[in-house]
C-alpha cells in the first residue's frame, strides 16, 4: 500500500519537527492525496482507509463536520472497484489547492472556494470529470451537509452542473458559465460579500448570455443556472 506509507513517512516527519497533531495530520493527507493523485492504486483493505475512517468518526470535536463526511465520501470512493479508477485531473488541482490554502491558514471556506476554483479550472482546459470521480462524490455529500451555509441556491447550482457534466460527458465549461464562474470567484476571493460575489456573477452571466448566440439551456451550465434560480429566495 504505497499511499499509506507515503501519508505515514508524512506523519511521522511532521510529528518529529514539532508540528501539532493537526498539522500532522494535514501533512498526512496531503502526502496521501498526492500518492494517488500520482497514479497509485489503492487496495480495499488498505490500512491507511480504516485508519482515517476510525480517526474521523471517533474524534470527539471535529474541526468541521461537512469537511469529515465528505472526507469519508471520498475515501469510500476511492476504494470502489479494488482502488482502480480513471484518473481524474480536476480533482487532483482541486485537492491541491484546498491543501495550499489550508496550510496558508485559510478558514475552510475559503479553503474549499479556492478548490472549486482550481477544479473548474482544470475542467475548463477540456478535462473530463470521470463517472467515478471521488471529488464528485465528495462534493455531493458536503454540499449536503452545509445547507444554507454559506448558500443554498449556490450549492445546488453547483452539484447540478457536476451531475450534468458526468451524465452527459460533457467536457467543455461554455463560455456562458466560464465568465460567471470566473466573477465569482474572483469576486469573493478578493473579499466580496456572497451577496457580491453573486451579483457580479449574475451580471457576467447575463452578458455572457446576450454575446453566445449558442447558448443552450439545456447544457450543464443552463441546468445549473434553472437549479440556482429554483432555489433563490428573495
Amino acid at each position: 500500500d504505497p499511499v499509506c506509507a507515503a501519508a505515514t513517512k508524512a506523519y511521522w516527519v511532521a510529528y518529529k519537527s514539532g508540528a501539532s497533531e493537526v498539522s500532522s495530520n494535514l501533512a498526512a493527507a496531503e502526502a496521501f492525496f498526492e500518492a494517488y493523485n500520482e497514479g497509485m492504486h489503492i487496495p480495499v483493505d488498505s490500512p491507511c482507509v480504516a485508519a482515517t475512517k476510525a480517526y474521523y468518526n471517533t474524534l470527539p470535536r471535529k474541526p468541521s463536520q461537512p469537511n469529515a463526511d465528505g472526507m469519508i465520501a471520498f475515501i469510500d470512493h476511492m476504494v470502489t472497484n479494488t482502488g482502480h479508477r480513471e484518473y481524474d485531473p480536476a480533482c487532483a488541482e482541486a485537492s491541491k489547492a484546498f491543501f495550499a490554502a489550508h496550510r496558508a491558514g485559510e478558514d475552510e471556506l475559503m479553503a474549499n472556494l479556492k478548490a472549486a476554483k482550481a477544479f473548474f479550472r482544470e475542467y475548463r482546459k477540456g478535462t473530463k470529470i470521470p463517472a467515478d470521480s471521488a471529488c464528485a462524490a465528495a462534493t455531493f455529500i458536503y454540499a449536503d451537509r452545509i445547507k444554507k451555509n454559506p448558500s443554498f441556491p449556490n450549492a445546488m447550482g453547483m452539484i447540478t452542473f457536476m451531475q450534468e457534466a458526468i451524465n452527459n460527458k460533457d467536457n467543455t465549461l461554455d463560455p456562458v458559465c466560464a465568465a460567471a464562474m470566473e466573477a465569482y470567484f474572483d469576486s469573493y476571493v478578493d473579499g466580496k460579500s456572497e451577496a457580491k460575489a453573486n451579483q457580479a456573477a449574475g451580471v457576467a452571466f447575463l452578458d455572457a448570455v446576450a454575446a453566445t448566440p449558442d447558448y443552450s439551456p439545456e447544457s450543464p451550465c443552463g441546468k445549473s443556472a434553472q437549479a440556482y434560480m429554483a432555489n433563490f429566495e428573495l
